[in-house]
């Protein structure tokens, strides 16, 4: 395996779907240069696929079940505007 950690966009709005390698094991999320970045550590030998992330503001309600592994807390505008953001794993 080659592995190596490579940093991808998150899209802000609804259900955010993120191409990344196959088994990508996600490490941060945070914003960097006005953007949401996540790194994760790949294997670039794998396929990609498509990674499901959603960010809850404080108060909203989860979706019913498990909505996935929390992955972080990202500040915006300053501290204004707050997303709590889930990993939801990989969509087969």
């Amino acid at each position: 395996m080659v592995y190596a950690i490579f940093k991808y966009a998150v899209p802000t709005k609804g259900v955010a779907l993120v191409a990344m390698p196959k088994g990508a094991r996600i490490l941060r999320i945070e914003v960097q240069a006005e953007s949401t970045q996540c790194w994760a550590i790949v294997d670039q030998r794998q396929p990609l696929v498509q990674r499901r992330f959603l960010g809850f503001t404080p108060g909203s309600e989860l979706p019913s079940g498990d909505p996935g592994k929390y992955i972080g807390t990202v500040l915006y505008e300053g501290g204004s505007f707050v997303l709590h953001w889930f990993d939801g794993g990989e969509i087969a």
